[in-house]
């Protein structure tokens, strides 16, 4: 896919699928750019890779990728000085809406997480330049973006990347502790602004389910 030796070999490319059966592909280039394409005509086809706009992305940050209920596809990426911005698919065949840029300063060196849990509500995971994770959310077909607290704590680190998944219960939130052991914990309610941090430490996971 694309150019051989066009890809930044300091973030991975994200692939969802959406509720009609495409896959999508978001990933960023050398040089900051990024690029997403989709599979058409069942599945046989590929739209070919596009600029999202015209950014200057984190080449050391993944960017995250989700699906929703309702069709759309949901993306956040970091900036190369700091902004988060999250956006999503709106009614012309693979056509991204404007981005909406979360308030703060974000790690470029760390990877935002996305879900959608079965009410609709969209979440979101990131680590700031203090090192501390923060997670926000905002329900179908709204604007606003809330904090969340309770969430594990963690040496802080600009380096390593949460991750959100949808159990029965709710969403939960992953990181990693000191020890390398994964440590989950459920949101509850909006908070205030994150701890100061300490120094970084690096480290990140994923998660995945089956249903």
């Amino acid at each position: 896919m694309g150019r051989p030796g066009s890809w930044s070999t300091h973030a991975a490319p994200a692939v969802t699928p959406d509720t009609a059966g495409h896959v999508w592909v978001v990933a960023v280039i050398r040089h900051g750019t990024l690029q997403s394409q989709h599979t058409t005509h069942g599945g046989r086809a590929w739209t070919g890779f596009r600029a999202v706009d015209h950014m200057s992305w984190s080449t050391t940050s993944t960017p995250a990728l989700t699906d929703a209920p309702d069709g759309r596809i949901w993306l956040a990426s970091v900036a190369r000085r700091g902004d988060l911005v999250v956006r999503h698919t709106g009614s012309g065949a693979g056509r991204w809406e404007r981005g909406h840029w979360l308030a703060g300063q974000w790690s470029p060196y760390s990877s935002p997480s996305l879900t959608v849990d079965r009410s609709g509500r969209t979440w979101l995971a990131a680590v700031a330049t203090d090192g501390h994770p923060a997670v926000s959310s905002t329900p179908a077909g709204a604007q606003r973006w809330h904090r969340w607290r309770g969430l594990p704590y963690v040496p802080p680190s600009e380096t390593s990347s949460p991750t959100l998944t949808v159990t029965v219960g709710g969403v939960l939130v992953g990181v990693t502790n000191r020890q390398g052991r994964a440590v989950w914990r459920r949101p509850v309610g909006p908070s205030g602004p994150l701890p100061a941090a300490h120094g970084p430490r690096g480290g990140g996971f994923s998660v995945s389910r089956f249903l």
